[in-house]
């Protein structure tokens, strides 16, 4: 009685169209015999979809695929293959799962899809394969926007690996159409949205010399400069552009310069980093509001370059803080005076050039590089508020 009412509503799905395909859903039902012909002759983008029928997956999915066909028409091809009735067809395409769609072009580049079969997950898996296929047809590459610079590989070692500034550098392998499409949009975003805070280039992997060990190409690398210990950290998110543009933002952040009024906030600011680095500008009679500005706008470009240190930045007015200026042996006839402290030795240095953004920059680098050479001061042990055992946590 059961195997009689099995076939009743076998017989009822084949003729209403469930569990199979038919010409009205936009799908072409392809047969071993004619498959070359139909799927090989035109310039078409075919979306097969590789099922059994009756199969409860295979149902499933047959209605989102159908749905997909009729979204899509025009702009790809639809096809469906009966595992069952063409098993060859099957084996050639290296089909494991039921069901798999494969989407395939005139290049004979083809990719499995086997994730969540709804209509919308379909398209845009189509979507972004007909994406990939229009940019690399107009030759779309990372360099190609006006803010990513394609570097050669002693560029690549001057700016990446021993830079003075920022790099965001994008590794890739021009020969990888598939994945590509996904960094060119993250790198294009990215560059459009950190123009003012890294210098963002793309090194084709497949053109190059050099070898650069990272976990898998495409990839992105954010390069620090050789004045920092740790001068480099790879990026191991999504491919979307904002993610990217999170991670450089946790890694480079503009340092704020503090204008301090009290020893109480020189405390509060430096006590906790690794170097308090302070500019004296001179009283408000010789150096107004817009003298003050402009000495805290340079300041500022200076601590751009500086971005991943850990150091407070402070301006300070003269005779503010004169036990601190005291400390410091802070001379009260050249002002504007910049002087870096080493929070957790005492240890200090002085500017001894002309105030301006190269002199400084110079100094820090040669801190950096060599470290303090200038004798300790008690600073902070004079300054409320400081607690000299925290020192051993910087």
């Amino acid at each position: 009685m059961w195997k009689h009412f099995s076939f009743i509503i076998a017989t009822l799905l084949i003729q209403t169209g469930i569990g199979t395909f038919t010409a009205e859903q936009n799908v072409v039902d392809l047969k071993e015999q004619d498959f070359d012909f139909a799927v090989g002759r035109g310039h078409e983008v075919w979306a097969l979809f590789f099922y059994i029928p009756y199969n409860t997956h295979s149902e499933n999915a047959i209605p989102a695929f159908k749905q997909a066909a009729k979204r899509m028409l025009g702009l790809a091809k639809f096809g469906s293959v009966n595992v069952d009735r063409y098993p060859i067809l099957a084996h050639r395409f290296d089909i494991r799962k039921i069901p798999t769609m494969v989407v395939i072009d005139k290049d004979s580049e083809e990719i499995k899809y086997t994730g969540k079969m709804n209509a919308t997950a379909i398209i845009d898996f189509i979507g972004a394969f007909l994406m990939r296929k229009v940019q690399y047809g107009k030759q779309k590459r990372l360099s190609d926007h006006k803010l990513v610079k394609e570097l050669t590989d002693d560029e690549m070692i001057k700016n990446g690996k021993n830079g003075s500034t920022f790099w965001l550098i994008a590794f890739y392998d021009s020969k990888d159409n598939v994945t590509l499409v996904d960094y060119i949009k993250m790198i294009e975003y990215a560059a459009e949205s950190l123009d003012d805070l890294v210098s963002v280039g793309a090194f084709d992997i497949t053109k190059r010399s050099t070898p650069y060990n990272y976990d898998g190409i495409p990839t992105v690398v954010l390069f620090y400069g050789k004045r920092y210990d740790r001068y480099e950290v790879e990026y191991n998110g999504t491919t979307y552009g904002n993610k990217l543009v999170d991670f450089v933002l946790s890694k480079v952040k503009k340092p704020r310069i503090k204008e301090l009024w009290t020893e109480t906030l020189l405390t509060e600011v430096c006590q906790f980093k690794k170097y308090c680095l302070i500019t004296f500008i001179p009283v408000y009679e010789k150096c107004n509001r817009e003298c003050k500005e402009k000495t805290k706008s340079l300041i500022q470009d200076v601590a751009n370059n500086f971005k991943t240190i850990s150091a407070g930045w402070v301006l300070i007015r003269q005779g503010v803080m004169k036990m601190a200026e005291k400390l410091l042996d802070i001379s009260p006839t050249n002002y504007p005076i910049f002087v870096a402290v080493e929070v957790k030795t005492l240890k200090t240095a002085h500017l001894t050039e002309k105030y301006n953004p190269d002199n400084i920059n110079k100094m820090i680098l040669d801190i950096l590089s060599d470290g303090f050479t200038g004798r300790p001061i008690p600073l902070f042990d004079h300054l409320p508020d400081y607690r000299p055992w925290k020192r051993d946590e910087l």
